[in-house]
């Protein structure tokens, strides 16, 4: 897999649209952004480095996996693209996601621990800019803009899981 792809994948599961419609919304203080950006690192990371592990316990093959993983971002991506904005709950929910889970362990199950990591840094970067965003509107456009991007990666995850299997 590309890194660019690999990039493409995080910038669309944190969906930066996402994050900032639900800050305007709960307006968020600094524990609770620390909060946020800390469970979606953790997922990232735990993710990477359990896939192994995890999909021979589970004997699941990497591409099967793959193929899963484009479907639960497909869907998600799909309910972004429809409702951009993010389900009532604690903030660290919207980076806490089914999405960002399983691209992480499926992309931490095909490609270099540190080459992952490092497109997942790049990817939840963006997450520092959605505390300033103040307008509803752009927010909305740009989670959907994300949500396609993630319906795009998640296709991408099918065909080549399918290719493989």
């Amino acid at each position: 897999m590309s890194f660019g792809l690999l990039v493409a994948g995080f910038l669309a599961t944190t969906n930066v649209g996402r994050v900032a419609l639900a800050a305007q919304a709960a307006r968020p203080g600094p524990r609770d952004w620390g909060a946020a950006v800390m469970g979606g690192a953790a997922v990232v990371v735990v993710g990477v480095l359990v896939s192994d592990p995890l999909l021979d316990a589970l004997s699941i093959s990497p591409p099967s996996f793959r193929l899963a993983a484009g479907i639960v971002l497909l869907g998600t991506g799909l309910r972004t693209l429809v409702w951009p904005t993010p389900a009532p709950g604690p903030f660290a929910a919207v980076l806490v996601t089914p999405e960002l889970a399983v691209a992480a362990i499926s992309f931490g199950a095909d490609e270099p621990d540190a080459k992952v990591l490092a497109a997942a840094a790049l990817g939840l970067l963006p997450i520092l800019l959605a505390a300033r965003v103040q307008r509803p509107e752009a927010s909305a456009v740009a989670a959907r803009l994300l949500a396609a991007l993630q319906i795009v990666v998640g296709v991408a995850l099918g065909v080549n899981g399918i290719r493989d299997v």
